[in-house]
């Protein structure tokens, strides 16, 4: 069953009638995206689902499954995603992601739904992203899938509330140097169309008062 705690609860009911919405991400959105995430989806854009993912981390707090996709990747090779991928034909982005956290991570868990945040239109790739917000009982036993996850990271949501985990880097497109901000696990830097939907969570979690314990 659905953990019962408040925090669940009240981000259940934001979700519902409160999102932060496209102004909460474009806080994360890199250089010269010029508003585009925003765009409107041509004919031909395929419909996307990941799936943020809130799991007790076995130490009293809330973490995020988030993949480190191998560089051997037709897109996004290298980047840290949330899992997620295309959507079948007849199939919703419920489903979707479901489906993709499974076949990504091997997690057997039950999932429980709290609801969608705000679409996300990824012009690179023109991929239309649904970001889907579920929460499991129990930390999940992970058995990533190595064709489609090089690493498993799991991001604390206190990591998306310190203001020094978040930064701005510089990526190189060609002759193009692009500024882009993100936030920092480690080693590791989360920007991109990924960091925007943990923005908007953020935003979320800002909402609700905290969201790092499970208290």
């Amino acid at each position: 069953m659905t953990p019962d705690l408040p925090f669940i609860e009240s981000l259940r009911e934001r979700v519902r009638k409160h999102l932060p919405g496209p102004s909460a991400q474009q806080l994360m959105s890199p250089q010269f995206a010029y508003g585009r995430h925003r765009g409107t989806p041509s004919w031909d854009t395929q419909r996307a689902a990941v799936i943020l993912l809130l799991t007790p981390d076995g130490l009293g707090h809330w973490a995020i499954p988030l993949t480190v996709r191998p560089k051997t990747m037709s897109k996004h090779a290298g980047q840290i995603s949330l899992p997620g991928g295309a959507a079948d034909d007849g199939e919703s982005y419920e489903e979707c992601a479901l489906r993709e956290l499974q076949e990504e991570l091997g997690v057997a868990v039950e999932i429980h739904i709290l609801g969608r945040l705000s679409p996300i239109f990824v012009f690179n790739t023109n991929f239309f992203v649904m970001p889907i917000l579920a929460v499991a009982p129990s930390r999940p036993d992970y058995h990533p899938n190595p064709l489609e996850v090089e690493t498993l990271l799991e991001l604390p949501t206190s990591q998306l509330l310190n203001p020094q985990c978040q930064g701005k880097g510089s990526i190189t497109r060609g002759s193009l140097h692009i500024e882009a901000p993100h936030f920092a696990l480690g080693k590791h830097r989360i920007w991109g169309a990924t960091s925007m939907i943990l923005s908007e969570f953020r935003g979320l979690l800002r909402q609700t008062g905290t969201g790092s314990s499970l208290n």
